[in-house]
């Protein structure tokens, strides 16, 4: 059974916003992303979209992908991508692979997903890299490689992509993908999840969690918990 299946294509991406100074209008809309008041956010990207900004491109697109703040339009959407991607943002990569894979605003085609995926996971996308890991997994596109589906995983887990994460505590827990079966570090998976705090990924990360501990004893929870509250606050 492949657990929670996914988990993988909530597909949500994460807008890194250190890659050259912010101009005034990113500044407002960002803030205003983040707010959830996406009629201002749209108002407020469109200028730094407009002249350039990689950041406030991939944003607009979100947005206008979602229709959220703005008409719905998928096909122009993935033009605000690409314009972000040509400028070698992740972000925007990440965004086009989501395209691709979905099939919204573009014909969908796997291997352009692939494409996409891995040159914004080449790139440090965390996002990317666990999603190229639920391709070799699945076999989208790609020959299925449970190793080569691991390894983006891991990738993606240390960079702290909570779906990678919860992944890789499901093949310790079950013994898959080519791991043996590791209760311990299943467990630590789960609390490094569900201690990022009450969101649908980390309750989720909190039930996987209790239903191995039965199975477990008193001192591998206690070591795995450790072991997570320490790699949490190296984080925070």
């Amino acid at each position: 059974m492949r657990h929670q299946r996914w988990l993988a294509f909530a597909l949500a991406l994460w807008i890194g916003v250190a890659v050259h100074p912010a101009s005034a209008d990113f500044t407002a809309g960002k803030a205003a992303f983040d707010e959830g008041d996406y009629t201002l956010a749209y108002k407020e990207l469109l200028p730094a979209a407009e002249a350039g900004d990689a950041r406030a491109q991939v944003l607009l697109g979100l947005l206008t992908r979602a229709g959220a703040g703005t008409a719905r339009d998928e096909a122009l959407a993935v033009r605000w991508f690409e314009k972000a991607a040509a400028q070698g943002s992740a972000e925007g990569e990440a965004a086009l692979g989501v395209a691709y894979f979905t099939g919204r605003g573009v014909a969908q085609d796997y291997a352009q997903a692939h494409a996409w995926f891995t040159r914004a996971a080449d790139h440090g996308d965390a996002s990317a890299q666990a999603n190229l890991g639920l391709m070799h997994l699945e076999g989208h596109g790609v020959a299925k490689d449970d190793a080569t589906a691991v390894r983006w995983f891991e990738k993606a887990a240390h960079l702290d992509e909570s779906r990678a994460q919860i992944q890789l505590g499901i093949f310790n827990a079950q013994g898959q993908a080519g791991l043996a079966k590791n209760l311990m570090q299943a467990l630590f998976w789960f609390t490094v999840v569900a201690r990022k705090g009450d969101d649908d990924l980390a309750q989720t990360a909190m039930n996987l969690g209790m239903g191995i501990i039965e199975e477990m004893t008193d001192d591998d929870v206690m070591e795995a918990q450790r072991l997570a509250r320490a790699w949490r606050d190296q984080r925070n």
